[in-house]
């Protein structure tokens, strides 16, 4: 994610947040703040960014990997979360878009409920 509307003369100045999983690919923040900007929102730029890739860190834990089924079928196996698949596109490629789209839901709702969800204790 990258903003683009510095005031005049404002310098960017990037911070970076990437998570890597074994192998399987990453999720990754770039934020692009102007160094004019007051030290207070260049903080807060920083802690949301600390807080998102928690965040993400989090949900990479307990939503780790999947299992296949059957052929239009793969399970989370942190949450045991049913996810299909399309039959004609029955791929790793395919499931590892699945289990993506997964994680990202559980990303959202995660930051949603302010970095707790149902059955955590923080």
């Amino acid at each position: 994610m990258t903003f683009r509307s510095f005031l005049p003369g404002a310098t960017p100045a990037t911070v970076d947040s990437t998570i890597g999983d074994d192998g399987r690919g990453t999720m990754s923040i770039d934020i692009e703040i102007g160094t004019s900007l007051s030290n207070e929102d260049a903080a807060h730029f920083a802690a949301t960014t600390e807080a998102i890739t928690s965040a993400m860190q989090r949900v990479r834990e307990r939503h780790a990997a999947y299992s296949w089924v059957w052929t239009d079928e793969i399970r989370c196996r942190g949450c045991n979360a049913s996810l299909d698949i399309p039959p004609l596109a029955s791929t790793n490629v395919s499931a590892d878009k699945a289990f993506q789209a997964h994680q990202s839901a559980h990303l959202d709702a995660f930051l949603a409920a302010g970095g707790h969800q149902r059955g955590e204790s923080g």
